[in-house]
């Protein structure tokens, strides 16, 4: 029988990894009666494409993962292939699918039924039913017979209860599966399944929290057979890495086995860290670890309102005990749009994080997501959202639409200016100054078209250059220092105050010039009482300062 996997994914790096994990756990019986294609583009693929490599393999079946971000690329591609191959089923299963499903399949007819929880344990026996051709005694296909496989029958939709596999430390690990893709510039692994945490907004939160964990020597040997694939760079997929301190330890020691030929991205809750998992972190080796750290509001009734474990000032303290370590990098985030959360709350939690120095902050709107408490409680909890993906949160009974969509501003501003090390120091020290300043800048910039213009490195550094002038020229001097050790261009206006030094040049002294070197090129800004000389070496680099040092006026002393 052929068997059609549509790997439909957002972005060229991601692989699904739904399909090796289901099926690694086939029995070599099904396997040799299966005669399986797999057809990989992403969200921004030419569908002419995918459309001929589905239609001439002709399969019987059409099997796919739906999420947020790529369902209605992916309905769409089986909707124009059912035209052309009205006989071939489709079956679809993934995050989308944890609620209710009556809707989607009316909608979608040519998708013969979709598939709620966790399909590794149930995909051997829906194979099996489907290669057997066997049906029910009402007439029904037996595999639609199968627990979380929910359609429509006669107008009747059968819904199921979600399911969760069983015994999670006895699936045969996806890289074992044949269809297993290495070529991709990172894997993913799950060493535990679960989550205690039952956040309200997370698909993790809607069964019990019940956590299953794989054994750490066996996480070693996979670890090892992954290394010999030649791959870098691990992502865990683990939704607490820490929900077990002394476990969280032991995987750690584990991981520095293999320092210097991996990397690690895991997620961390800071609300959870504990002595020895503290002094584990601040002496593991440098660059080992990529590490995110779940903050989503540093506000206690919000927290409260998410059923979020964890208190939101323990949470705070826990990220500053990460960034303290300074032996990895640390990404957290916030939440727009929770319930109980206010847009001035939020811009009060934005700069507490920029204050912190965290290497990113990441903002993003609320995804009211199928199956959640969210979800499912929308009305009680007063939250609107788009019927469409990614089911962004709309208005809340404290944060209203206009409110949400300078949120949406206030992320752009973020990942433009304080993700940058180039624009970070600006934005931390500017944000210390003036509290204000970032809600400010996204009230500028709403009116402007910000988030649907790409700007460019000097595009969006005179952006900020533009606000800093009309409402905070009081700045402007230090946003000149920003610029010029960006490497930006010397010839536009936020360069003017940059003076150039030239020999003779009495009144300005220059501690720092070298009168063997006849490449280097002498510049002095004066900013809050500090003059700083830039040495640029064009033979090195245009705009970029070969070096930089900072002496106090009147002082001549060096800083640097």
């Amino acid at each position: 029988m052929k068997l059609l996997w549509a790997d439909i994914n957002a972005s060229y790096s991601h692989s699904n990894l739904a399909f090796p994990a289901m099926e690694a756990q086939l029995p070599e019986k099904s396997r040799r009666l299966c005669e399986w294609s797999v057809v990989s583009g992403t969200t921004k693929s030419p569908q002419e494409e995918l459309i001929m490599q589905i239609t001439n393999f002709k399969p019987q079946f059409i099997f796919a993962t739906g999420w947020l971000f790529n369902i209605a690329y992916l309905t769409e591609l089986i909707e124009k292939c059912s035209v052309l191959m009205p006989e071939t089923r489709a079956v679809l299963g993934g995050p989308e699918f944890l609620g209710d499903n009556r809707a989607f399949l009316e909608r979608h007819p040519c998708i013969s039924a979709v598939f709620k929880g966790e399909g590794e344990e149930i995909f051997p026996e829906l194979i099996e039913r489907i290669l057997s051709g066997e049906q029910s005694e009402k007439g029904i296909p037996a595999w639609k017979e199968l627990p979380g496989v929910e359609y429509i029958c006669n107008g009747e939709y059968i819904r199921k209860e979600s399911v969760r596999v069983k015994d999670f430390k006895r699936l045969v690990p996806p890289e074992e599966s044949q269809f297993f893709n290495w070529d991709k510039p990172f894997v993913q692994l799950e060493s535990s399944r679960g989550c205690f945490n039952g956040c309200r907004f997370c698909v993790s939160g809607i069964s019990d929290a019940r956590i299953e964990e794989i054994e750490c020597e066996v996480v070693e040997r996979r670890l090892n057979n992954i290394l010999r694939h030649g791959i870098k760079e691990i992502r865990l997929l683990d939704r607490t890495f820490n929900g077990k301190c002394k476990r969280a330890v032991k995987l750690l020691e584990v991981f520095e086995k293999f320092s210097g030929r991996l990397r690690f991205h895991l997620e961390i809750h800071p609300a959870f860290i504990n002595g020895e998992l503290a002094e584990k972190l601040s002496g593991i080796s440098e660059g080992l670890l990529h590490v995110e750290a779940g903050v989503q509001s540093l506000q206690e009734p919000v927290i409260k309102a998410c059923n979020r474990k964890g208190s939101a000032e323990a949470a705070f303290n826990g990220l500053k005990k990460l960034l303290g370590s300074k032996r990895f990098l640390v990404h957290t985030d916030l939440i727009a749009g929770l319930p109980e959360y206010s847009y001035c709350q939020l811009l009060a939690d934005i700069g507490r994080l920029v204050a912190t120095g965290a290497d990113e902050i990441q903002l993003e709107l609320l995804k009211v997501l199928p199956g959640t408490c969210f979800r499912e409680k929308s009305n009680e909890f007063g939250l609107k959202y788009s019927p469409f993906p990614p089911y962004e949160v709309m208005e809340t009974p404290h944060t209203e639409y206009r409110e949400l969509h300078l949120a949406k501003v206030l992320s752009k501003i973020l990942e433009y200016w304080y993700n940058d090390p180039l624009w970070r120091g600006f934005s931390m020290e500017v944000s210390a100054r003036k509290p204000m300043f970032l809600g400010e800048l996204a009230a500028f910039l709403q009116k402007r078209n910000f988030l649907d213009t790409p700007y460019s490195s000097e595009g969006k550094s005179i952006l900020l250059y533009d606000f800093c002038k009309k409402f905070h020229p009081s700045l402007t001097t230090l946003f000149t220092l920003f610029w010029v050790r960006a490497g930006l261009s010397l010839k536009k206006e936020p360069a003017a105050p940059l003076r150039k030094w030239h020999i003779g040049e009495n009144e300005v002294p220059n501690p720092h010039f070298d009168a063997s070197s006849r490449t280097t090129n002498y510049f002095y800004l004066d900013c809050e009482g500090r003059r700083h000389w830039f040495l640029f070496d064009y033979t090195i680099e245009r705009h970029k300062p070969a070096k930089e040092f900072s002496d106090f006026l009147n002082y001549g002393i060096n800083i640097d």
